[in-house]
């Protein structure tokens, strides 16, 4: 469990080992990142990742909440509530789009479970109208931008969040 300060030097700490985290895994599997690798790459003090982390996957699970609640902030939840599927996958695509790194990251580092996890406490935090949308819906809401974004960093693909909603209509998989 992670236990990172709401003051900004608590925050602006975290980040710099999150950035440790990764830039350790890049040379080795993220399930032999130690501490003392971290430690090694950023300068900070042991004490310094305790305070915040118990663990170096408590850093991916800080940050992928981060991730979520700055999505949040950029789309609040009373817009959320009143979007239908396919523009609830918009917002998300938009957003995945604009900041690509963490999700390419856990995904690069097989932690696509992760970034479900942490999205599920997304949707419980909006606490959307349960018969609104099945599981199986907004699973996929969060699973099609996951995708599309993976394909666009392997294919170079260059259509804009509207463009692939657009032609996810045309081809009928709203159904």
């Amino acid at each position: 469990m992670y236990h990172v300060g709401t003051n900004k030097r608590s925050h602006d700490s975290a980040e710099l080992i999150y950035y440790g985290v990764a830039i350790c895994s890049q040379d080795k599997p993220l399930e032999t990142v130690t501490i003392s690798d971290v430690q090694r790459v950023t300068g900070i003090a042991r004490t310094t990742f305790y305070r915040s982390f118990d663990n170096v996957l408590d850093v991916l699970e800080w940050k992928c909440d981060q991730y979520y609640q700055n999505y949040l902030a950029s789309c609040p939840a009373e817009v959320i509530e009143g979007l239908s599927l396919s523009q609830l996958m918009q917002s998300i695509l938009s957003y995945m789009n604009e900041h690509p790194e963490l999700p390419i990251f856990l995904i690069s580092q097989d932690r696509v479970p992760m970034l479900f996890e942490r999205y599920h406490r997304l949707v419980d935090d909006l606490e959307m109208d349960p018969g609104r949308f099945s599981p199986y819906s907004l699973l996929l809401s969060w699973a099609v931008p996951i995708l599309l974004l993976l394909c666009k960093s392997i294919n170079e693909l260059s259509d804009t969040p509207e463009q692939i909603i657009d032609q996810l209509r045309r081809d009928e998989f709203f159904l």
